[in-house]
C-alpha cells in the first residue's frame, strides 16, 4: 500500500474567515474529534491556549522535507503534529529551543 501525503486546511492567518472559522478556538473542537476518528492523540486545547499563526509554515516544512527524503519527511510530519498537539509546543521559525539546537523537547 502507498499513501500520498496531502495537505489541508491550509490557512494564511486567522484573518481568513470561511464556514464560520475566523479564530482559532472555533477549531479546537473539530480537533478533539479528529483525534477520536483517526486514533491520533491530539489535544485540541492548543487552539485555546498556544494557537499557532498559520498552517502555511509546518505544511511548507513537511513539503521540503518530502522533496529530500520521503521516508523521513513522514517521520518528520509525525515530530511536528505531536510537538504542537500532544507536548503543545511551537517555536516560531527562529525561535530557540530549549536545550538547544536538536533537542526533542
Amino acid at each position: 500500500m502507498e499513501i500520498d501525503y496531502r495537505m489541508g486546511g491550509l490557512l494564511p492567518d486567522w484573518s481568513y474567515n470561511s464556514g464560520g472559522i475566523s479564530k482559532p478556538s472555533d477549531v479546537a473542537h473539530h480537533w478533539d474529534e479528529v483525534s477520536v476518528y483517526y486514533d491520533m492523540p491530539i489535544d485540541g486545547d492548543v487552539w485555546l491556549e498556544d494557537p499557532l499563526p498559520s498552517s502555511y509554515p509546518p505544511s511548507v516544512a513537511f513539503k521540503a522535507a518530502q522533496m529530500q527524503d520521503h521516508a523521513k519527511a513522514v517521520a518528520f510530519l509525525r515530530i511536528i503534529r505531536e510537538m504542537v498537539f500532544c507536548k503543545e509546543k511551537y517555536y516560531p521559525l527562529g525561535t530557540p529551543r530549549p536545550g538547544g539546537p536538536g533537542c526533542r523537547a
